[in-house]
């Protein structure tokens, strides 16, 4: 296992092709996508290779940007995009999401390279499985 790799797995209870689309829609993007107890007060996404999506998620204190661009879009197999904010030390890191049917739903992989330290790498492991307990909750609810 390369240890500068964060990876999360999770099964999610909805077709892949929900969940893909939870992953590049606006309106779910803010349902989901922040770690307790930060939210998101932003989220725009162009899902398009080479289309730019802007994450803003905010706490007690204060907003945090998160930015990238698709580098990948399989619907509903597996996305892939950069990913950069202060958390990343503003340097683009790499993000694919890997998706597999199951009989109880989907399987869920999150891979994180390229974070140069391991405080980051801890810090987006936390992230990510908050963001995928967060997605399992938002499907189960639809």
């Amino acid at each position: 296992m390369n240890e500068a790799v964060v990876r999360v797995e999770r099964v999610l209870p909805a077709s892949p092709e929900a969940v893909f689309d939870a992953w590049t829609s606006p309106a779910s993007l803010r349902a989901w996508m922040s770690p307790d107890p930060l939210s998101v007060s932003e989220a725009e996404c162009d899902a398009r290779v080479g289309g730019a999506f802007r994450i803003v998620m905010i706490d007690d204190a204060g907003a945090i940007e998160h930015t990238g661009r698709y580098l990948e879009l399989d619907r509903p197999h597996r996305l892939a995009f950069t990913w950069r904010s202060a958390a990343t030390g503003s340097i683009d890191t790499q993000v694919t999401v890997d998706l597999t049917d199951t009989p109880a739903g989907t399987h869920m992989v999150i891979t994180h390279g390229a974070l140069p330290t391991q405080e980051m790498r801890e810090s987006h492991h936390h992230g990510w499985s908050g963001v995928a307990a967060k997605l399992a909750i938002v499907l189960g609810a639809s």
